[in-house]
């Protein structure tokens, strides 16, 4: 809470997608964000989903600049792998769980990713 009070919400996302879209790091704390807003079950999600995204493009642009051809060839095929796989989520499973669910569902992943880091 107390970063949340050092920068206003727009500045904290746009920084956390930074270190996220060029480290990989800052995930758990997006979601932690995100959760503790006390939206529903869709505002949750799409929240979740246009700061991932931002994370992706600002990772897939890394790649393109400092790797080579072929490894962004391979980042790219995953890329649509990972849509096929999100349209199948999205149509099976996520429209059946219920709100309550989905936030119990979420408070168990943040508690687990909390030990992970401490342990890590």
């Amino acid at each position: 809470k107390l970063i949340i009070k050092l920068f206003n919400d727009k500045t904290l996302l746009i920084i956390t997608g930074f270190v996220h879209g060029l480290s990989n790091l800052g995930g758990s704390l997006l979601t932690s964000i995100v959760f503790s807003k006390k939206l529903s079950k869709n505002e949750t999600r799409s929240t979740i989903v246009v700061c991932y995204l931002t994370f992706a493009l600002i990772q897939l642009t890394t790649i393109l600049l400092f790797s080579e051809e072929y490894y962004f060839k391979n980042t790219f095929a995953y890329c649509i792998l990972s849509l096929f796989i999100v349209l199948l989520v999205e149509k099976y499973l996520y429209k059946n769980i219920s709100s309550r669910f989905y936030n119990k569902i979420f408070e168990l992943f943040l508690i687990l990713m909390g030990i992970f880091l401490i342990l890590k």
